[in-house]
């Protein structure tokens, strides 16, 4: 039989999330009597190409998601430094960066957004937050900005707009391949889920429902927490009560360390597993998430790449959202130049159009990222233990 915890306020965060688009929108309005039509570009070269654009990155800079915010914020301007220090977008074209605080919550996101477009008229914004980025949605149509999405994994994101990329696949991917492990190479049959109450969480409530099923296992307690949450223990001590051989964490940021830390505290010493948002280098380091089963994104950077890496930020590229950023801007100046070349204009919505002409481009990892139909970029999705601090691939996507 299974117990559901912690059920709350679902209808009431569908509610306000259509209220924030409205808003949004309303804000989006005046700014438009405000503001010119131009899209983020300025000076014309000789060949009538501008000699600079605008690229939003809207990402937590502060709040719980900061830990991933550093590596996204690096990766965009490597990638723009990169682009810039070669001449540009087509040899001419210079990016210049607007990067505002998100803090990956709805609210504050629209807020980043609006400000930068007040600004800048970027055509492209870039940012991460599936609850955040659906917010965006209707803005980015009635001002022509293409969206692209490096680190959020939402399952809503798939199709949600065809102004919308991501280079990251989704929860539902990764899930797929996690649940089945656990169950026929692992031998855990009964699971429990403690979940982040937004889109992306309960997108991985019922992904993990669905898959860790179908392999043969059961689902016997399922809880949630709020964004932000400092005290889970009424909902980890619940889900105890349930006698799971595994705890799957769809959460994400501080949240999950929180989880894995008060899971600790209770003594409770359950198998903990849980997609890639859950290893954070801060939590595969901590003792308490010792043998957490996981999804991680596996990220080898060539040498070249790790060095200047290396050098511009004083660390070695230790997150894959340091990737995937990278690979969002890289993808954006690819578009826009051939955008412009085709004649589709270089608002968001010639570069969309670009987008999914090309379809494939090459990335930081190595190899080739290929865009579906729904936007959606596919990579190889791999499963790896937490041993001794460190994550150790155990199976290669």
């Amino acid at each position: 039989m299974s117990e559901s915890v912690g059920w709350t306020h679902r209808r009431s965060r569908r509610w306000r999330a259509a209220l924030i688009g409205l808003l949004a929108l309303l804000l989006a309005a005046t700014v438009a009597a405000c503001g010119s039509s131009s899209s983020g570009s300025s000076g014309k070269g000789g060949s009538g190409q501008p000699d600079k654009v605008t690229f939003a990155a809207l990402l937590p800079l502060t709040g719980p998601n900061a830990g991933y915010g550093k590596f996204e914020v690096n990766g965009v301007k490597m990638a723009a430094d990169e682009i810039n220090a070669a001449g540009g977008i087509g040899g001419k074209t210079k990016i210049e960066l607007a990067i505002e605080d998100s803090q990956a919550s709805p609210e504050q996101t629209v807020t980043a957004f609006n400000r930068a477009y007040s600004e800048h008229k970027m055509p492209v914004a870039i940012s991460v937050g599936s609850s955040s980025i659906l917010a965006l949605v209707p803005l980015s149509k009635q001002r022509d900005v293409l969206l692209l999405n490096g680190g959020s994994q939402g399952d809503e994101l798939a199709g949600a707009s065809d102004m919308l990329f991501s280079t990251i696949h989704l929860i539902r991917n990764e899930v797929a391949v996690l649940a089945p492990y656990l169950v026929k190479n692992v031998g855990l049959k009964r699971g429990a889920v403690l979940y982040i109450d937004d889109d992306l969480g309960r997108a991985g409530l019922k992904d993990f429902k669905q898959d860790f099923t179908a392999a043969g296992g059961q689902v016997v307690a399922t809880a949630s927490h709020e964004p932000g949450a400092t005290d889970m223990r009424s909902q980890l001590a619940r889900l105890r009560n349930a006698n799971p051989d595994v705890l799957f964490l769809a959460s994400y940021g501080d949240d999950a360390h929180v989880a894995v830390n008060q899971t600790r505290q209770l003594g409770w010493d359950v198998r903990l597993a849980g997609p890639s948002l859950v290893a954070l280098p801060d939590i595969i380091a901590d003792k308490d998430a010792e043998g957490l089963i996981h999804t991680p994104i596996v990220f080898r950077p060539q040498k070249q790449f790790a060095d200047e890496y290396q050098q511009k930020f004083n660390e070695a590229p230790g997150h894959p959202y340091v990737g995937t950023y990278y690979d969002a801007v890289k993808v954006a100046a690819q578009a826009y130049q051939y955008a412009q070349e085709h004649g589709y204009g270089t608002d968001g919505k010639g570069i969309a159009k670009a987008i999914s002409e090309i379809k494939t481009f090459p990335t930081s990892f190595g190899g080739d990222i290929t865009f579906d139909d729904q936007g959606v970029a596919k990579r190889p999705i791999a499963i790896a233990i937490d041993k001794g601090g460190k994550s150790v691939v155990v199976k290669r996507g």
